[in-house]
């Protein structure tokens, strides 16, 4: 069946096609590919990567199936590939090589006729990996004039969505840490492959030292947002983990990575020369913001965040969510979410402001959703200015999602965060209404 006549998003869908697609990402053929370069005279590892490459070249010929539905995906996975044949290629079968070849082209040209697609529908994090996609494929192929034109028309494509994609802060218009983690690996890519347009490089530190402020390298961060763990590069780690991300991210802006870095994370360990990385700013910890409109705060064993930015990309109904973690775990989380075009319910749902740490008007939520990814309205919310009081933390904010009713009412927070705990106090604009607050809690709190 051709890509378009396929139904991924009606209510008559086989399932959520995500799942198909990150595994046709082919990351894991990668580390695959890595232990085969390890260990060539380990048949076996060779036996499974040729095995699956067969099976994917055989049941996805050209236009045909749900793995040319998505240009993201074809870029992803075309980068996936030309790592395991610059690894691996002598080993392979001259017949699959060819044929991976001949995807690796076709897909190029096919990235080239949908753009009218991605750049009208896509300007998010897909526009990105498309254009990335076209200058790693074009790349591969630096004898074809027409190939030659993908590397420039992806670097143009790249640096004009970066223009809009990236704050001053290192925020993104995505409002997710996870999809602010997944950009930052395609512009690590783009590093990598060499010559990258100067913003490529900006953009990549200015979002490495934002993951810093929001405390990547002090331990784990709320998964604000659609969080599924999307990735470019190819890890044996924990998906969660951000660090790895961050500190490529850091090697690849200075002239490279401790021992150490290379010992701890994939990423760097493949991806970066040793060398002396980029320095991280320091982790906020008096409350002040991280970036985003996200207030961070730090009182001996107690870390809380106080999200007060929001955007409607990737984003969910979760203005003055509060999540705290005490010790190293999780007291009050953020759910993030793993579906997109699962059963509509469940995407809403982790999407709602039920699923998250903060005050509901009379039980309405936030936002309303519109679809898989939108919502039928917008709000905003702003950060005030943090104090410090005798050895504790006072964070607060407030925004405006609930100025639809009528009458309008504001939500305000307060946070304070002592040494001894945390407190958390709001206040309606109208006091009227009827607050209630429901939290997300981990399992080992229940």
């Amino acid at each position: 069946m051709l890509f378009r006549s396929i139904d991924i998003r009606s209510p008559r869908r086989a399932g959520d096609v995500k799942w198909a697609w990150e595994l046709a990402r082919h990351r894991h053929l990668v580390l695959l590919a890595r232990a085969i370069y390890l260990k060539p005279d380990d048949g076996r590892y060779l036996e499974v990567l040729e095995t699956h490459l067969r099976s994917w070249l055989e049941q996805n010929p050209h236009e045909i199936g749900v793995h040319w539905y998505s240009n993201l995906e074809i870029s992803l996975r075309g980068i996936a590939w030309l790592q395991i044949l610059s690894l691996v290629s002598d080993q392979l079968g001259p017949a699959i090589v060819l044929q991976m070849q001949q995807v690796l082209y076709h897909s190029g040209r096919h990235l080239v006729t949908d753009l009218p697609y991605t750049v009208s529908t896509m300007r998010n994090n897909h526009l990105i990996g498309d254009g990335l996609g076209l200058v790693a494929l074009g790349l591969a192929f630096p004898d074809d004039k027409a190939a030659r034109r993908w590397v420039r028309l992806g670097d143009h494509l790249m640096v004009r969505q970066l223009r809009r994609h990236f704050k001053p802060d290192g925020s993104s218009i995505e409002d997710s840490v996870s999809y602010n983690r997944f950009v930052q690996e395609m512009l690590a890519t783009r590093v990598i492959l060499g010559q990258a347009p100067d913003l490529v490089a900006k953009s990549l530190l200015d979002g490495a030292e934002y993951l810093a402020r929001l405390g990547v390298l002090d331990g784990a961060v709320p998964q604000f947002g659609d969080w599924d763990e999307g990735r470019v590069l190819a890890v044996s780690q924990h998906p969660q983990d951000l660090a790895g991300s961050l500190r490529l991210a850091l090697s690849l802006s200075g002239t490279g990575a401790p021992a150490e870095w290379s010992d701890l994370h994939d990423e760097v360990a493949w991806y970066s020369p040793q060398g002396t990385p980029a320095t991280p700013p320091a982790p906020v910890e008096d409350g002040g913001d991280a970036g985003g409109g996200i207030g961070r705060a730090q009182c001996g064993n107690w870390t809380v965040w106080l999200k007060a930015g929001s955007e409607r990309s990737h984003g969910h109904a979760d203005l003055l969510s509060t999540p705290i973690r005490y010790r190293g775990g999780w007291v009050v989380g953020d759910p993030g979410t793993g579906t997109y075009n699962g059963p509509i319910e469940k995407r809403n749902y982790f999407r709602s402001s039920l699923a998250h740490s903060v005050a509901r008007v009379d039980s309405i939520d936030q936002l309303e959703p519109h679809r898989a990814f939108r919502w039928k309205h917008s709000a905003k919310g702003s950060l005030g200015e943090a104090l410090a009081l005798d050895g504790s933390i006072i964070m607060w904010g407030l925004h405006d999602a609930y100025g639809r009713l009528e009458p309008p009412c504001r939500i305000a927070r307060v946070v304070l965060v002592q040494q001894t705990g945390v407190a958390v106090g709001d206040w309606a604009e109208d006091e009227a209404v009827e607050l209630r607050v429901s939290l997300p809690l981990p399992p080992s709190v229940m």
